[in-house]
């Protein structure tokens, strides 16, 4: 009775083996893949194949180390003009708001002030 069809003789021979077949049963399965998206919907291969590549450890890897230099080049390439403008928006939506917190404390302090010599007046009266 034959177990395999190939006489290997050594544990290295058969480590060897082992890591070829898995090689071809990788290729075999990224080749089905291929083939399955050629004649299903192109969307939803297409999703398939993302789905695998950002699941994919490696892919993490990769997307991570890609991420902050694409960053940094991001904000350099942004013209100053636009960050003068946020800037700009930003400092003046403070100092509006500041302006009607401002005038709101200022009227109420003048009304309080105008009740107050009101009362004044009228327990003068007296």
């Amino acid at each position: 009775m034959e177990l395999y069809h190939k006489q290997l003789n050594s544990v290295a021979e058969l480590r060897r083996e082992k890591k070829r077949l898995k090689k071809a049963h990788i290729e075999a399965e990224k080749q089905s893949v291929v083939d399955d998206a050629a004649d299903d919907n192109p969307l939803a291969s297409m999703a398939d194949i993302a789905n695998d590549f950002f699941t994919s450890k490696g892919s993490l890897n990769a997307m991570m180390s890609l991420a902050m230099p694409l960053f940094r080049l991001a904000l350099r390439k942004t013209e100053k003009g636009v960050l003068k403008k946020v800037a700009t928006e930003v400092i003046g939506g403070y100092l509006k708001w500041k302006g009607i917190d401002l005038g709101i404390r200022l009227a109420m302090r003048f009304i309080r002030m105008q009740k107050h010599k009101a009362d004044k007046e009228y327990h003068n009266r007296d």
